[in-house]
């Protein structure tokens, strides 16, 4: 069965949509969408510290000062390796 596009309603992307998803931040490795979504987010634009005294990539709660995820790193001369956040 095929439908016309002009025959749906109720569909938004702003307000009355995506915007009101209720998202709890991840205090661990994500589990759902919307708090993968929030991980993504802090890996990019929040708080990450790379430290090569342990070999550690840390992401940071939007307080600047809690740990939410550490990964491990490899690295050699020519290739660095990320592993799964823990």
């Amino acid at each position: 069965m095929v439908v016309a596009a002009a025959s749906k309603t109720g569909y938004a992307l702003g307000s009355t949509g995506l915007d009101t998803i209720a998202t709890t931040a991840p205090t661990g490795v994500a589990t759902t969408f919307p708090g993968m979504i929030v991980q993504l987010f802090r890996r990019f634009f929040g708080k990450a510290i790379k430290d090569t005294s342990t070999n550690t990539i840390k992401t940071y709660a939007s307080n600047g000062t809690t740990v939410v995820t550490t990964q491990t790193i490899a690295e050699t001369t020519t290739v660095e390796t990320q592993g799964e956040a823990s």
